[in-house]
């Protein structure tokens, strides 16, 4: 269990409101969590993975990283993306320009947000759609290599698991990190 949660709300340069069905890995997200006894009923979270079935969203609870533990642990992902054949990058996208309007979350947040590109299904990378295998497979050595030993790491607790359910104001964030 977390001991300490940051503050890291001067990092955020801007927010905007987001439908729970506009969340897709890669995000930086906030949110209140109306569950009982919750260490963080207001985390932000660098989400993972959405699973449309169980209703649930697993990401990073960032809150509880320091902002040098969690600048290192963006880099990390970062770098070991080539582990999985692909490329993680660290950006800022608009959905209003130039966006696959073939995706369920297509021009939903009209403004800027910081994305880590994770791999996601039928998103586009060089062009061409990444296949269902592939980015199961890149997530999941991306997984295994990095994340899963970073969270190893005693003081690294900081996987969590949130239901759909449960959350609300919802909020999409503009990172800064060079500070």
């Amino acid at each position: 269990m977390a001991k300490t949660i940051y503050n890291h709300k001067s990092r955020i340069k801007s927010s905007q409101p987001a439908k729970i069905k506009t969340i897709y890995p890669g995000m930086f997200i906030g949110f209140k969590y109306r569950k009982g006894k919750v260490f963080d009923d207001s985390p932000i979270l660098l989400v993972l993975y959405r699973d449309y079935v169980k209703e649930i969203v697993h990401g990073l609870n960032l809150n509880y990283l320091s902002i040098y533990q969690m600048k290192m642990l963006i880099s990390r992902i970062i770098k070991g993306a080539a582990a999985a054949g692909g490329e993680n990058i660290l950006k800022l996208e608009d959905q209003t320009e130039d966006y696959d309007d073939e995706l369920p979350y297509r021009n939903l947040i009209k403004g800027p947000y910081t994305r880590l590109r994770l791999p996601v299904f039928k998103e586009k990378r060089d062009g061409n759609p990444i296949s269902k295998s592939k980015a199961d497979y890149q997530s999941k050595i991306l997984y295994e290599k990095v994340i899963k030993r970073v969270m190893n790491q005693k003081e690294f607790d900081i996987y969590r698991t949130y239901h759909v359910n449960l959350m609300s104001n919802t909020k999409v964030f503009e990172f800064d990190f060079t500070r």
